[in-house]
Parts: structure tokens; C-alpha cells; sequence
């Protein structure tokens, strides 16, 4: 009888053991956390950059009335008519919503 409550008590000390080890991982998962938002917050910060450049870029040259940006002007300003809009285009670009090669060829073939 006394073999069998050994046995239990064995039994507790391997699942508090397994406990302890998924603790730890938990742990280390929550870790890093706040090195995951970091990055997030990197991405958007260039993200923003760079679309604040493209959108002023292409602000400025339907500004100054570039006869060629007509065949592309309402793509454009569809893509990158805001910040927002510009961030929104660069990210999918970057995570694979839409292939970067259409947002390449939509902003070469505008003459800035």
C-alpha cells in the first residue's frame, strides 16, 4: 500500500516538473513581447517615412503639372492619395498582400 502512494507522489513531482518547464517557456514567450512590439513599431515608423516621402514627392510633382502623370495620376492617388494610404500600400508590399512590383512599376512610371 505504501509502494502505491509512493507512486503517487512521484507522479506529482513529474507533473510539477513539467509545470515548472511550461512556466518557463510561458515566461520567456512573455519575454519577448515587448521586443515583438519594438519591432512592430520599427516596421510602422519606416512604413511612415518612406510614404510621407513618396506621397510628398508625388504631391509636389502633380503640383508643378507634369503632363505624363495624367495616365497614372488616379492610380496613384488611389495608392497613395494620404499617409495613410501610402502606409497602407508600403506594408501590404512588405508582408505579401500585394506584390511589391506593382507598386514598383505604378510609382517608375511616373516622371518624378
Amino acid at each position: 500500500l505504501r509502494l502505491f502512494k509512493l507512486a503517487k507522489v512521484l507522479r506529482v513531482f513529474r507533473s510539477v516538473r513539467f509545470f515548472s518547464e511550461l512556466r518557463l517557456m510561458f515566461d520567456c514567450i512573455l519575454g519577448s513581447l515587448v521586443s515583438l512590439v519594438w519591432c512592430f513599431a520599427m516596421v510602422v515608423f519606416v512604413a511612415y517615412v518612406f510614404s510621407l516621402l513618396i506621397v510628398q514627392g508625388i504631391a509636389h510633382d502633380l503640383r508643378m503639372g507634369h503632363g505624363s502623370y495624367r495616365e497614372v495620376e488616379e492610380e496613384l492617388l488611389a495608392e497613395f492619395g494620404s499617409v495613410g494610404q501610402g502606409m497602407l500600400a508600403l506594408l501590404k508590399s512588405t508582408t505579401g498582400g500585394n506584390d511589391w512590383g506593382e507598386t514598383y512599376d505604378l510609382l517608375s512610371r511616373s516622371p518624378g
